[in-house]
């Protein structure tokens, strides 16, 4: 009996694995990092601003923004596609349109341009749809990894493609 336990547990240990070592789980854990706002996402203030003299209360507005960009994202895996040691995962996520805000900005950029952006930012509610192809590739010992993301899946993730 003690020997058909031990052999459900390992099986069971085993199965556990393996299912989370596939490109659509590999892609769900990177995107529940973002909402999660997991410590190995970076978040900045440069991700919005290009001003790199944000004083430090309007710096952390910035990223309370991202913040919470990050947490209410909403996504579904759509498309999974492998073709041996690669693959291609198809999410649509869905965002507040954070470029629809910063386009409908004008005016000098300082201190008062950033509280104006942040406060239009903070109350936006129109959300936008995104495609996003997350390319992955399978390391040496079988294990699914994430690609690095390039620029337009970060502003895409951000609300600002």
């Amino acid at each position: 009996m003690k020997k058909i336990m031990v052999f459900l547990v390992s099986l069971f240990v085993m199965v556990g694995c393996s299912l989370n070592n596939n490109p659509n789980s590999k892609v769900e854990e990177l995107l529940g990092k973002y909402q999660s706002l997991d410590s190995s996402i970076i978040i900045s203030a440069s991700m919005l601003s290009n001003d790199n003299n944000l004083n430090n209360k309007l710096e952390n507005k910035y990223i309370d923004v991202i913040k919470k960009q990050y947490s209410n994202m909403g996504y579904e895996i759509k498309d999974t596609k492998e073709d041996g040691d690669k693959a291609v995962v198809t999410a649509e996520i869905e965002v507040v349109n954070y470029k629809k805000v910063i386009n409908s900005m004008t005016g000098d950029v300082n201190d008062e341009y950033h509280r104006r952006l942040i406060n239009k930012l903070k109350s936006a509610n129109d959300k936008v749809t995104y495609t996003i192809e997350f390319n992955l590739t399978k390391d040496n010992k079988g294990n699914w990894e994430v690609d690095s993301l390039n620029n337009d899946i970060e502003n895409k993730l951000l609300g600002i493609y």
